[in-house]
């Protein structure tokens, strides 16, 4: 299990009541405060390792606005960026920093992340991504097409951070796998917490 925007380990540890026999967990939080109490509430379950990343298509450091409860990549190049800049300058609560992205892709070919060979060979276990990254799952999911093509996750991923995200999360994702099954969950009563679920077919 992947819990891509950890944030203090709520999707682990549900992911964990459901699923006992887990055999690997991996969460990636970027901001320092949140990664320490996402390894505190999770610290009394095995086989769990932590990233004090950001997760994107390549290895580099970005911009950070936190706000509140989240916190925003932002590429310094992204025609995204400016807009969220001015809108940060604006509150007080804003605070930039840069903190390191990397990819998955990268992280498993280094060795940092080992994903069992079984799952290539059809050995019964699967891998799930969760990724909730406040309008930077567009590159975390260029950045981990290879293990999207060899492994065929199952993919939870938050589309309402960005206007466009309906549309180009889903076709980001088809393009780089297209055997998936897609299902679309809206979790409130306002204009967030809408997510799209995509299961590979064989597993439906």
């Amino acid at each position: 299990f992947f819990d891509i925007g950890a944030y203090k380990g709520e999707s682990s540890l549900e992911f964990i009541k459901h699923n006992k026999n887990y055999k690997q967990i991996y969460f990636f939080e970027p901001e320092r405060k949140n990664f320490n109490e996402a390894r505190e509430n999770l610290k009394d379950f095995k086989h769990i390792k932590g990233f004090n990343i950001g997760l994107g298509d390549k290895k580099e450091r970005l911009m950070v606005n936190s706000i509140s409860t989240s916190s925003h990549l932002q590429k310094v190049d992204s025609p995204h960026s400016m807009d969220f800049m001015e809108e940060a300058d604006s509150m007080d609560s804003a605070q930039k920093h840069y903190i390191e992205v990397n990819s998955l892709d990268n992280l498993i070919a280094s060795g940092e992340i080992i994903l069992n060979e079984n799952i290539l060979n059809g050995g019964g276990q699967q891998v799930m991504l969760k990724i909730d990254i406040e309008s930077s799952e567009e590159f975390a999911l260029k950045g981990a097409s290879k293990l999207i093509r060899d492994y065929k996750p199952i993919i939870a991923i938050c589309i309402y951070h960005r206007f466009d995200d309906f549309i180009n999360l889903p076709n980001i994702i088809f393009s780089i796998y297209e055997d998936y099954k897609l299902y679309f969950r809206h979790y409130s009563s306002g204009l967030t917490e809408s997510v799209m679920f995509f299961v590979p077919k064989s597993e439906v």
